[in-house]
């Protein structure tokens, strides 16, 4: 394993992470679109069950109904 890829790794643990309690155990739970044509990784948190939305490697909090 190169530095680079050692680095991306590192990089993807520390962001990947739910907004909203932190947590770690975050899975994919589908592709949606919204308002556009280009469709979003929505990802569900195990621990509080929030779901949140990937964005530049980043997930977000999504607006609560």
């Amino acid at each position: 394993m190169t530095f680079k890829g050692a680095f991306d790794n590192l990089h993807h643990w520390l962001a990947f992470k739910c907004p909203y309690c932190k947590s770690r155990e975050v899975f994919l739970q589908g592709y949606q679109g919204y308002h556009s044509d280009e469709q979003y990784a929505y990802h569900l948190c195990n621990r509080c069950r929030e779901t949140s939305v990937l964005v530049n490697d980043r997930l977000i909090k999504t607006g609560r109904s």
